[in-house]
């Protein structure tokens, strides 16, 4: 019932393959009362998804109001996009960055960023100079991408480093980064002449696929040369000299 009246707002991105798929509930406690959070699991396919499900709820909460018998007080998205992962893996060669003690050095720099949160703030701020990076070219909101992707490393209890670094057999770094991206494909809406006009026809597998993986990819290097260059030279030396090489790396640019 609750998922037909939503669908029953956007046809059109049902019709696409999407809409609103499930309904979760559960109650929190507050310092006043419990409270009934009701979510509404909805396939936004490429659209970023703010608008539709905000519509979708402000539609739905005259009747869950009317089912539970109590009163609807917000009814809108989260930037908590945790349904929406990207995820990415990457080896780079010891010889790539110098030798098996700069791989190392970043292990331990890994390390002090899991253990220490002043720490983990500056890494994963590193992670985000990446990401919005992409966002920016892509015509996405940095803002939302910022608040989804904070929230999401605090999901086990404490706050955690966006990326994970082990070493191998072999002595090479092994990076994996998986990370919420509530991302839009604006491609469709801007003229050639407006924000947007510059984005590829494809980043590969689709866009949100690919701009997944881009998104991922970018973080990963951009905190990666970031923690590199500070273990080599000290932030003075200018930790993010390279970000822009690696950046045209993943691209082929």
């Amino acid at each position: 019932m609750i998922l037909d009246l939503a669908n029953e707002q956007d046809p059109v991105l049902e019709d696409l393959g999407g809409g609103a798929e499930e309904i979760e509930v559960k109650e929190i406690e507050t310092r006043s009362e419990a409270m009934l959070i009701v979510h509404i699991v909805i396939d936004t396919r490429d659209a970023m998804g703010a608008n539709a499900v905000n519509t979708m709820a402000e539609a739905v909460a005259p009747l869950i109001e009317e089912i539970t018998g109590g009163k609807v007080l917000l009814r809108i998205l989260t930037n908590l996009a945790d349904k929406r992962l990207a995820k990415a893996r990457a080896t780079f060669d010891k010889e790539s960055l110098g030798d098996e003690e700069s791989v190392d050095r970043i292990m331990d720099a890994y390390e002090f960023a899991r253990s220490d949160p002043y720490r983990c703030a500056t890494h994963n701020k590193g992670v985000m100079n990446g990401i919005e990076a992409v966002a920016l070219a892509t015509g996405n909101d940095t803002r939302a991408l910022e608040a989804g992707a904070h929230s999401y490393a605090t999901l086990n209890g404490g706050y955690e480093p966006f990326t994970k670094w082990e070493k191998n057999e072999n002595g090479d770094l092994v990076g994996e980064i998986e990370i919420p991206v509530g991302c839009g494909d604006y491609r469709r809406i801007h003229s050639s002449e407006s924000r947007g006009s510059g984005l590829p026809k494809d980043i590969g597998g689709g866009f949100l696929q690919g701009a997944g993986r881009g998104y991922g990819c970018c973080g990963s290097c951009s905190e990666l040369s970031g923690v590199e260059s500070s273990c080599k030279r000290g932030d003075s030396g200018g930790p993010y000299a390279s970000t822009r090489e690696e950046h045209r790396f993943l691209y082929g640019g």
